[in-house]
């Protein structure tokens, strides 16, 4: 069995459920590898049915459970619990937060500007030009000791099912199959797995998803 040296799926105190998300933004085609803090990215079940508004209750657990990509990560002020957006905030009775900050990748073009003119002032209009979003940032000034979490960023979906019998690699795809390595990706064990060394699988399920062979795989270790 292979091992996650910190798994904190669960906050206790708090009740929370926390999944591995990778801080890079959705748009980015940045080749680094981002990122990835534990962030909590549900609300309580009991959510619906304790708000009186139940169309803006549904409004904000949808959000909170896409996880749309164009809001940032929030953190609790007063824990340094992470959020996946407001939304999740909001619905987790959370409302001290922080928003985290955008980093960006600017091009060479820009500095070349700003050498050759010093009293060049970089607007709003000179950054939208020549840089981009890439990741999202923890926000400084959290309480001291509950810093955001980092995780080993990892795949923890799956191929839709006509791409993996596309691949042809099992024979096992029948829907019964299929849901089962779904359920199992997503709700087993966390048993970080990866192929020669690369982007990790949250287990083998999930590995087998998407289109892995288990026999393949190796217990996943970062390299630096």
């Amino acid at each position: 069995r292979c091992q996650e040296p910190v798994t904190p799926t669960a906050d206790s105190a708090q009740g929370l459920v926390l999944q591995c998300r990778s801080n890079r933004i959705p748009t980015s085609s940045s080749r680094f590898m981002p990122e990835a803090f534990w962030m909590a990215s549900e609300c309580p079940e009991d959510w619906l049915t304790r708000e009186s508004s139940t169309e803006e209750a549904a409004f904000i657990e949808g959000n909170c459970t896409r996880g749309s990509s164009s809001l940032p990560p929030v953190s609790d002020r007063d824990t340094g619990v992470v959020y996946v957006n407001e939304y999740c905030a909001v619905c987790n009775g959370v409302t001290n937060i922080a928003p985290w900050s955008y980093r960006l990748s600017c091009s060479s073009e820009l500095s070349t500007l700003i050498e050759d003119n010093s009293s060049l002032t970089l607007t709003q209009e000179l950054i939208q030009e020549y840089c981009t979003p890439t990741t999202f940032e923890p926000p400084a000034g959290l309480p001291e000791g509950a810093p955001a979490r980092e995780c080993s960023p990892h795949i923890s979906s799956c191929l839709p099912q006509d791409e993996l019998a596309a691949l042809n690699t099992t024979d096992l795809l029948n829907q019964e199959r299929y849901n089962e390595l779904v359920q199992n990706c997503i709700q087993g064990p966390f048993n970080l797995v990866s192929l020669f060394g690369g982007l990790p699988y949250r287990n083998q399920y999930c590995a087998m998803c998407n289109g892995i062979h288990p026999a393949a795989l190796n217990c996943y270790r970062q390299y630096t």
